[in-house]
């Protein structure tokens, strides 16, 4: 999860962190949280007490399907796999907003950067396989114009990840105990409804770009 992003959207509400180092310093202690900020924000520990479970890093996908075995599909195989895709996208999203929910609702904040790990590496894997997708149709004919229409719901799609992390960021930061906020010279703002408009947009125009790629199914049908 991108969260130095998440952090810089709530500098531009007038949400400072650090003055000096903010989101954009050298250095950063913590491999989940901005640079600048000397402890995790959700958990209060240095680098060193982290450990492994906090990467957001992804790990290798041992079962990815090649390029060449994609090669191999026709244009409506492709489709339906990339439909199949943004569908556990969607499942993701729901699932990651109700867990974050809870740990809201049980004070649990010092889990977050492992489920965002967690989270990030299905995304991560999801990514890859549309941009690979994308790629294949891009050397069709046929496909040049729906490769353009999986590069634009990808370019929405990073958009989206970056405005959530922001939401579960000012959803979690009320529950995070009072010295790490002043650790990291943290101001607490509230949920802002900005966010939810934001995301809502961004689900609509994607979901607009869907159904064009839904049409072009149907038409490959016929």
């Amino acid at each position: 999860m991108n969260l130095e992003a998440a952090f810089k959207i709530l500098e531009l509400r007038n949400s400072p962190l650090n003055e000096e180092g903010g989101s954009g310093g050298a250095n950063s202690a913590c491999p989940c949280c901005p640079a600048g900020t000397e402890l995790c924000v959700f958990t209060g520990l240095n680098a060193e007490g982290l450990g492994a479970e906090a990467s957001t890093s992804c790990g290798a996908d041992d079962e990815s399907i090649t390029k060449e075995v994609l090669r191999k599909l026709s244009t409506l195989e492709l489709l339906n796999l990339f439909t199949a895709l943004q569908g556990e996208r969607v499942e993701t999203y729901a699932g990651f907003n109700k867990a974050v929910a809870l740990l809201a609702k049980e004070s649990r904040v010092d889990e977050y950067p492992m489920l965002c790990g967690e989270t990030t590496s299905v995304f991560s894997v999801l990514s890859r396989r549309i941009i690979e997708i994308k790629d294949i149709l891009s050397e069709r004919q046929e496909g040049a114009p729906l490769a353009k229409l999986l590069q634009a719901i990808q370019d929405k799609e990073r958009e989206k990840l970056v405005l959530v992390a922001a939401k579960h960021l000012d959803i979690l930061q009320p529950h995070l105990p009072a010295q790490i906020n002043q650790a990291n010279n943290m101001t607490l703002v509230p949920n802002s409804p900005d966010l939810d408009t934001k995301i809502a947009s961004i689900e609509e125009a994607v979901s607009e770009i869907i159904e064009e790629v839904v049409a072009s199914k149907v038409d490959l049908m016929s």
